[in-house]
């Protein structure tokens, strides 16, 4: 016999009662949204899945309805987001993250150190010296320039003294 989502109403509306059992009296509702109601529990019956006990006139879930039931609702449950591939989060970890910091300052420095060496203009000068870089008449200009400004300000400190005084 194959189950049917029918026989997996009934098995469930069993097995969410108390003690997982009905008495026959009860029986109509749970078989009231279920139809072919009477069948489907003499089919249950028949494959051992639920149980009739004459004495106390009661219908049990058996082990075997139990363990159907139990797969079922393990079948039902969602899968949890960290099983399902598609919500992968990428870095969810402190280590993933040190991981990945590492990754981009290596290639930062690779990057960075490749450009400098190939634009060496670009960097540190070889040589810092200023008569590396300017000519002797070009250092007397700037000499002479420098003089002209550093007397312009000691003139204009001397007249404000004198302004102050008068």
């Amino acid at each position: 016999m194959t189950i049917t989502d029918n026989h997996i109403k009934i098995l469930l509306a069993l097995h969410n009662e108390k003690n997982h059992c009905v008495k026959t009296k009860y029986i109509s509702r749970i078989g009231r949204n279920v139809p072919g109601f009477e069948n489907l529990l003499s089919d249950l019956i028949h494959e051992d899945l639920v149980e009739f006990e004459h004495a106390e006139d009661t219908y049990y879930l058996a082990y075997e309805g139990f363990e159907i039931v139990e797969a079922w609702q393990e079948a039902q449950k969602p899968v949890p987001p960290e099983r399902d591939p598609e919500y992968i989060i990428a870095f969810t970890t402190r280590k993933d993250f040190k991981r990945m910091a590492f990754w981009v300052v290596v290639a930062i420095a690779i990057f960075g150190g490749l450009h400098l060496y190939l634009n060496q203009d670009f960097g540190f000068k070889k040589s810092d010296n200023i008569q590396d870089i300017m000519d002797a008449e070009q250092l007397q200009e700037l000499e002479n320039e420098m003089i002209r400004l550093i007397d312009s300000v000691q003139n204009a400190g001397e007249n404000e003294y004198i302004d102050t005084l008068q």
